[in-house]
């Protein structure tokens, strides 16, 4: 039988039992940071657990997708790891509203917020605050960030949300595009 030219496809259970451990915690940390941060917004908002645990299990059935696809060995980047959760979350929405008579979750719009700020969080990993705080204040970030609240509405792909971050990386944090995520 001859040797083949591919390499095997991702399949190391202990690497995806870390990364679902580590994405499930990044995820929640996040959301705890997000909705303290914009109370307003997220007042009365709550996670589906349910939803939050097929969110990262679609991100890892796609982090794998894209491995074997690309050959990628060891970890993907960070706006790889980005674009790819925002695209999860986006199918899922687990951000949930009580609705104003308590009866019950519905979707809201913060889901859009949510994926943004965590696919921002996860690009900037290792960044100190202050050098978030100097492109999170630049007057164009506000237009950026509502135009790609926008594009979350439309039709987009989980590989030109990767894109998006890409370019984000490119202009604001060169280091991160040489640091590996997952």
């Amino acid at each position: 039988m001859a040797k083949s030219h591919f390499p095997a496809p991702f399949s190391n259970s202990s690497n995806i039992k870390k990364i679902r451990e580590n994405r499930l915690a990044q995820f929640y940390a996040c959301w705890d940071t997000v909705s303290a941060t914009y109370k307003s917004e997220f007042e009365q908002a709550d996670l589906s657990k349910g939803l939050v645990a097929r969110v990262v299990e679609h991100y890892i059935e796609d982090r794998t997708a894209l491995v074997n696809r690309y050959r990628i060995t060891g970890r993907i980047q960070r706006h790889k790891v980005a674009g790819l959760m925002t695209s999860s979350i986006m199918r899922y929405r687990p951000a949930r509203k009580i609705g104003p008579d308590m009866s019950g979750l519905t979707p809201f719009r913060g889901n859009e917020q949510f994926a943004i700020l965590h696919g921002l969080a996860i690009c900037s990993e290792g960044q100190s605050q202050r050098e978030i705080d100097k492109w999170i204040k630049r007057k164009n970030f506000k237009t950026w960030f509502k135009d790609f609240a926008y594009h979350l509405n439309r039709n987009y792909t989980a590989e030109g949300l990767v894109m998006i971050y890409e370019t984000f990386c490119l202009c604001h944090i060169p280091v991160s595009l040489r640091n590996a995520g997952d």
